[in-house]
């Protein structure tokens, strides 16, 4: 991920409560340039950046660079906000180099000026701009100099974004101890800032640089942590990637189980990066295709460490809600026979079979309604296929399961039961 540091922070002279934007068109037109210089490049400043928040980069910078003229000599503060603004405009066009000297030249003032927050800013987009063009010791050096200018107590999502793109770059360098360093401080400024999609990213880096280290434990830790930032409904892409990537940790952790069961989930995102699923495909050419035992070996590992019944609940929880959202996304012809090995799985330990149920049934209520349709939907299937005493087993435990639940969920998942069951002409559920 990344994201410019972009201030506009020149008062704004808007005042239309319809139409921002026509507003600052009409102030273009009552303040022209060679009457009102200072009202026309500040209008033009903010309708620049205005323009370049929707898309419309051309015209943007059309707008931008009059701004930088207007501002040149009379407004220096000004003239740099605008060219910090105007290298975002190039970047976002595909132009990085003149972007870099936007950025530098906008930098060089606030430095001159002691503005600290706007030069971190200008850094900060310097680096994304070397980036841009694979110079990685160039963004090094604009990443180190902008870290030493957001105080982490109180700008923590700056200095966050900062110390992730510096670790990444350390990261492709090799030099991972550093790396380990500033992505750990990353996830924690990402998590303090509340930045979820930053946290998710400094997270994945994270696991990257221990797994680079060695350290596949610490990695799986970092990966989970990351999965849990994109979801698989919000963000797939990235999704997707974290999960490769976990997958790959818990492969080199020696977890065959798991590892095969998080590969099948990265192939399962519609429109996953061909790079990303070759590796998910890797690890199954590595270890060979899912077995119906592993998701028994996932139950068991997952709650191996729970100290009481609140940890097993919440591992349950999560484990539970990854899979079947995985498996709402498959195609329907497939959900039977998913849902049909997970049924074994939470049927494998009689001592646990209930509560694991009960979990399950928790994660499917938490599902959008046409999701949690297929799955129960699936689960009456699979069932009806099964042996009549395994069949009789989960039906008891299921409305055990359901008894747990506030009587509308409850009543909700029994309706949707009795429906599949009569769909399929199975009795025995109906």
């Amino acid at each position: 991920m990344r994201k410019l540091l972009a201030t506009i922070s020149t008062d704004s002279p808007t005042t239309s409560a319809t139409d921002p934007l026509e507003d600052l068109r009409g102030q273009l037109e009552r303040y022209p340039a060679d009457g009102y210089p200072v009202q026309h490049a500040t209008a033009s400043f903010h309708l620049g950046s205005a323009l370049l928040h929707e898309g419309d980069t051309d015209t943007a910078q059309t707008l931008l660079r009059t701004a930088v003229q207007l501002y040149a000599g009379a407004l220096p503060l000004e003239h740099a906000k605008a060219l910090n603004m105007l290298g975002v405009a190039l970047r976002q066009a595909g132009e990085p180099a003149p972007a870099v000297a936007a950025f530098t030249e906008a930098a060089d003032t606030f430095a001159a000026r002691k503005d600290v927050a706007e030069e971190g800013a200008a850094r900060f987009n310097s680096g994304l701009a070397w980036l841009d063009q694979d110079d990685l010791a160039a963004a090094a050096a604009s990443f180190e100099a902008a870290i030493q200018l957001f105080d982490p107590a109180t700008t923590p999502g700056p200095a966050g974004a900062v110390r992730r793109e510096l670790g990444t770059v350390r990261l492709v360098e090799g030099d991972l101890g550093r790396a380990t360093d500033l992505l750990r401080e990353a996830v924690t400024l990402s998590d303090s800032a509340r930045d979820t999609t930053g946290y998710g990213a400094a997270a994945n880096g994270l696991g990257l640089a221990l797994l680079g280290s060695g350290d596949a434990a610490g990695a799986i830790e970092a990966f989970r942590a990351a999965a849990g930032s994109h979801p698989r409904s919000v963000r797939p892409l990235e999704f997707a990637l974290v999960r490769a990537n976990l997958a790959l940790a818990l492969e080199q952790h020696g977890n065959a189980s798991e590892a095969r069961v998080t590969a099948r989930h990265t192939l399962s995102v519609e429109g996953v990066d061909p790079n990303v699923a070759e590796h998910a495909a890797g690890v199954l050419d590595r270890l060979g295709p899912p077995l119906a035992a592993d998701l028994a070996s996932v139950l068991q590992l997952r709650t191996a460490h729970a100290e009481n019944v609140t940890q097993t609940e919440t591992a349950l929880a999560e484990l539970f809600r990854e899979e079947l959202t995985c498996l709402a996304a498959l195609p329907a012809h497939l959900h039977a026979v998913d849902v049909g090995e997970w049924m074994q799985a939470l049927l494998a330990d009689e001592d646990l079979a209930a509560d694991r149920v009960a979990a399950w049934l928790g994660a499917v209520l938490e599902l959008p309604p046409a999701a949690t349709q297929a799955i129960v939907t699936a689960m009456v299937d699979a069932a009806s296929t099964a042996p009549p005493e395994r069949a009789a087993e989960l039906h008891a435990l299921v409305w055990r399961g359901l008894a747990r639940f506030h009587p509308p969920q409850a009543a909700r998942v029994e309706e949707l039961v009795r429906a599949a069951a009569r769909s399929a002409d199975f009795a025995a559920w109906g």
